[in-house]
């Protein structure tokens, strides 16, 4: 789903357009970069998934000390996670990430990622543009991916091809000011079923915090959600994994998108995240 983070271009299901880097298109739909191939054939689910090749596209998770704090700040809970920066100027993401259109309004997205046994955590802080500040968008509730988000991809098997319709295969999206008239964060989860994709917005915790300069947005991602193809999420489990940053101005134009590793909805071109 890359729709960009979220889908293929031209498809309802994805955004992704052609890409300004060596990829051809915007995370969604596009031929999987060649620079990140997996090192061995596809794996029948996480525990079997192997590293890249490319150490670039291997990143890692710690398991949290404590209690996780969702409430749209980095505070000490946050203080020691791991974190990934998402700008076009990046070395991971020019060496084996993606981006389309990225130079207004977007900066700067500093990741943080960690764990435990009931969820995975994503913090985001978003440098911007007052140009790109969060706007009301009457699609965001159905298309996050065409405002100001972060998806998180991840995928139970190194699948090959843009299989939404395949169990195991998931993108999650926050976005820090809903649809028009709402200006609470929203949620949506897009999810691999059998044979068909399946749209939700489930009500997990999500909280944005937002000023002049950008956003902090903090999010828990349930494990229990992630498991169409059972693993067992322990230290050293591995899954594929990447994370989209989307954005755009006012008026919904520029908009543009910066993948951390791939360049759209192909897992086997995803990072292979371990859980520390």
């Amino acid at each position: 789903m890359l729709l960009v983070g979220c889908g293929a271009s031209g498809t309802p299901h994805t955004t992704s357009k052609k890409s300004t880097t060596k990829t051809t298109k915007a995370t969604s739909t596009t031929k999987a970069p060649a620079k990140t191939p997996a090192t061995t054939a596809p794996a029948s689910g996480a525990g079997a998934i192997t590293l890249m090749q490319n150490p670039l596209a291997n990143l890692k998770a710690p398991h949290a000390k404590g209690k996780v704090s969702i409430a749209g700040k980095l505070d000490s809970s946050w203080t020691g996670a791991q974190t990934y920066t998402i700008s076009a100027t990046d070395p991971r993401v020019l060496g084996v990430g993606s981006t389309f259109h990225t130079s207004p309004p977007m900066q700067q997205s500093k990741c943080y990622l960690q764990w435990d046994s009931h969820n995975f955590y994503v913090a985001e802080w978003r440098t911007q543009t007052a140009a790109g500040l969060p706007v009301s968008d009457a699609h965001i509730k159905v298309q996050m991916y065409l405002g100001n988000s972060l998806g998180a991809f991840f995928a139970n098997a190194d699948l090959g091809g843009n299989t939404y319709t395949t169990p195991g295969h998931y993108t999650y999206w926050g976005t820090p000011r809903g649809p028009k008239g709402d200006h609470k964060p929203h949620t949506w989860l897009r999810a691999g079923g059998n044979g068909k994709e399946i749209d939700t917005h489930p009500n997990w915790p999500i909280a944005a915090t937002i000023d002049k300069t950008g956003y902090v947005m903090t999010m828990a991602i349930p494990w229990s959600a992630l498991q169409a193809v059972p693993w067992k999420v322990q230290k050293g489990a591995r899954i594929k994994f990447t994370l989209l940053a989307t954005s755009c101005g006012p008026s919904g134009k520029p908009w543009g998108q910066i993948m951390l590793v791939g360049s759209d909805d192909t897992p086997s071109a995803w990072s292979t995240l371990t859980l520390d």
